[in-house]
């Protein structure tokens, strides 16, 4: 998306950018979260399974709030620079999930 912005300068480009977007970003989610219900329902011990489906939707609001945070700076940034916003704070959040990897597994082995 920002190099469709910047690629249209100070102009518009065409809204099947944005929607070709959000329709791949709605069914990842979809699919995440059919997949986390039946890991959930095979990983998780009995007793705790409901506070982990819990868990998962904790997860997607946190995620929903968090859209709806850096969506407030469209109208007051310039495009690029939103986008740029974007794949900054992706970039980070793939780095601590990389980062928190090392001690999972360790976690896991005990």
């Amino acid at each position: 998306m920002m190099l469709v912005a910047l690629y249209a300068g100070g102009g518009k480009s065409s809204w099947l950018w944005a929607a070709r977007l959000f329709c791949r970003h709605h069914y990842r989610r979809a699919l995440s979260l059919a997949g986390r219900a039946i890991a959930d329902d095979k990983v998780a011990p009995a007793r705790i399974l409901s506070m982990m489906m819990g868990c998962g939707w904790r997860r997607v609001f946190a995620g929903g709030f968090l859209a709806g945070f850096i969506g407030s700076f469209w109208s007051r940034m310039r495009k690029p620079e939103f986008f740029l916003l974007v794949a900054a704070i992706a970039t980070l959040a793939s780095a601590m999930i990389f980062a928190c990897r090392w001690p999972l597994k360790g976690a896991l082995r005990e």
